[in-house]
């Protein structure tokens, strides 16, 4: 797992974050085959997630092999509150499961064209 803060996104712009998976002996990408993901943001210290994606929902995507995309639109984040959010990646292959990132991401007030 690592511990990361992410860069800042905004409540007016769309959330693209690509993830690439890197075999730590050789440094080719692995393959992602099979692997299912999911993320969730809530409020730093809060309760029930704010944001969600997934695999199965189409916000996480791996278009390459090694690399897990994850894509929100700004539609989806313009509820968000101008604040720190806790953020989680998880993996999912078979009965595996992995906190792949825990961190923090600040989301600030966007502004409109």
């Amino acid at each position: 797992m690592f511990g990361a803060r992410l860069d800042s996104i905004t409540t007016r712009s769309d959330w693209i974050l690509p993830i690439e998976f890197k075999d730590s002996e050789t440094g080719d990408l692995m393959d992602l085959t099979g692997v299912t993901f999911d993320v969730r943001l809530r409020e730093n210290g809060g309760g029930t997630s704010t944001i969600t994606g997934s695999s199965a929902g189409g916000e996480i995507t791996n278009p390459d092999t090694g690399v897990a995309l994850i894509t929100f639109l700004a539609s989806a984040l313009t509820s968000l509150e101008a604040v720190e959010y806790d953020v989680a990646l998880t993996m999912y292959r078979d009965s595996y499961t992995e906190t792949i990132i825990l961190g923090t991401i600040p989301v600030l007030d966007g502004i409109d064209a």
